[in-house]
């Protein structure tokens, strides 16, 4: 039984682990995006090819 309360604060350590890291990510993006903010008229779309309606 104490091997098993040992491994549930393993697999604890690991959860939290993986919790802060996402935090910290996720903390990183909106830093991120405030440092460099779009600008007005930019769009994260690709851009299409003006003939790409005349294929055929």
């Amino acid at each position: 039984m104490s091997t098993f309360v040992e491994s549930l604060k393993i697999m604890g350590l690991g959860m939290l682990g993986i919790f802060i890291v996402t935090l910290v990510l996720i903390a990183i993006m909106i830093l991120l995006t405030k440092i460099f903010p779009a600008k007005k008229g930019d769009s994260t779309e690709t851009v299409q090819d003006s003939d790409a309606g005349n294929r055929g």
